[in-house]
């Protein structure tokens, strides 16, 4: 993944302790969190909003490049919605 501007995809170990800590809480906690911290984010900037269309495009490539030679594999829609249905009642039961 492409270095963002002043984001460095390699997560100091701060980060990575709140990233722990967090997925400790609640599925709508983190939902919530991750809410207020989209919205500080200022994403009307033009080059924030550059450097982010620049990550989707590397990311898009990068998932290309592994379906290509195959070192990840694809599931049929049918095996997605199983999925899903089994994340769904995790959280919800």
């Amino acid at each position: 993944m492409p270095k963002i501007g002043m984001y460095d995809p390699a997560m100091n170990p701060i980060i990575e302790k709140i990233r722990d800590e967090v997925r400790h809480l609640p599925f709508g906690e983190r939902v919530r969190l991750v809410k207020e911290l989209e919205n500080d984010l200022d994403i009307d900037e033009p080059t924030a909003v550059a450097e982010v269309e620049a990550a989707w495009d590397a990311e898009q490539q990068s998932r290309v490049e592994e379906i290509v030679d195959g070192s990840t594999q694809l599931m049929t829609q049918a095996d997605l919605s199983r999925r899903l249905d089994e994340v769904r009642a995790k959280y919800t039961a």
